[in-house]
């Protein structure tokens, strides 16, 4: 019940205020992590391509994800892939069966907040297999220097692994923030 309380809460903070009809600034181009030392939020290189409607995030190794720029809802349900076959009692598995995104302009910032929910296995956990839910809220923009910032605050409920130790039901909220520059290319 907390969990959905802070959901609702983050969704309504992410759009306070109506949103813009045309993108605020263009995020398109090639973009690297500034600080190479850790992670970041939409990995360490990324390609974004922004056209009036829609703004497409691809990045090394990862499927490409396409979020429209007018606030719109948009569903995915991808695939039950083969991996809920695998044993049970000792693999750690883990698959989306739905996401719903939300997104739009807000003070010179793309707001883009995602709902998944996913189905988990895992040995160490009690339930072993259970149903969990993650919402993200990231939030780009371009800094005085033209350097790309994204913020990503994630909330996670169950957290499987502080479950199957302390036996209870922990939700976690995970922020981040990174810097990329874009690539020039000559």
């Amino acid at each position: 019940m907390m969990l959905r309380a802070v959901v609702a809460s983050l969704v309504l903070f992410a759009f306070q205020g109506p949103a813009a009809t045309a993108p605020a600034l263009d995020l398109s181009g090639s973009w690297t992590l500034a600080d190479d030392a850790r992670p970041g939020v939409l990995g360490r290189a990324i390609t974004l391509r922004q056209t009036d409607t829609a703004l497409t995030i691809d990045g090394p190794g990862a499927a490409s994800e396409t979020y429209t720029l007018n606030g719109e809802t948009r569903k995915t349900f991808p695939p039950n892939t083969e991996i809920a076959s695998k044993d049970p009692a000792t693999t750690l598995w883990a698959y989306a069966t739905s996401r719903v995104s939300v997104s739009g302009w807000q003070a010179g910032e793309l707001v883009i907040v995602t709902h998944q929910l996913s189905q988990v296995n895992s040995p160490n956990a009690s339930p072993r297999r259970f149903e969990a839910e993650w919402t993200r809220r990231l939030r780009l923009s371009l800094d005085a220097a033209g350097r790309l910032i994204a913020e990503s605050t994630v909330i996670i409920d169950p957290l499987p692994q502080a479950s199957s130790v302390r036996g209870e039901r922990v939700d976690a909220l995970v922020p981040q923030t990174s810097v990329y520059v874009r690539v020039v290319t000559r």
